[in-house]
């Protein structure tokens, strides 16, 4: 997990279009983005019953912004598109 640290220290925080694939990350174990799925937009409503993922997706995206790593995401594989080059960690 450490190389995705530097990775993400690297990288400028890029608008986020969607996300492509979240592996082994709570109720996230084989997610793959639906065809057809509309991009996120500057501002996204995110909203579900309790134990749904909202939380887990706050995590990736306070990982992305704070450019450390979070134990909780230890071990899991996630791919976002975004304006410039996909985001992709493993």
């Amino acid at each position: 997990m450490h190389d995705v640290a530097i990775k993400l220290v690297s990288r400028e925080i890029e608008m986020i279009k969607g996300i492509t694939r979240i592996k082994g990350l709570g109720v996230y174990d084989n997610y793959t983005k639906p065809a057809g799925t509309s991009e996120l937009g500057i501002k996204n409503l995110i909203y579900g019953w309790n134990y749904s993922g909202k939380t887990t997706l706050s995590r990736l995206f306070a990982q992305l912004e704070s450019k450390k790593t979070n134990s909780d995401l230890a071990g899991c594989e996630f791919s976002f598109d975004t304006d410039n080059q996909p985001i992709t960690e493993k």
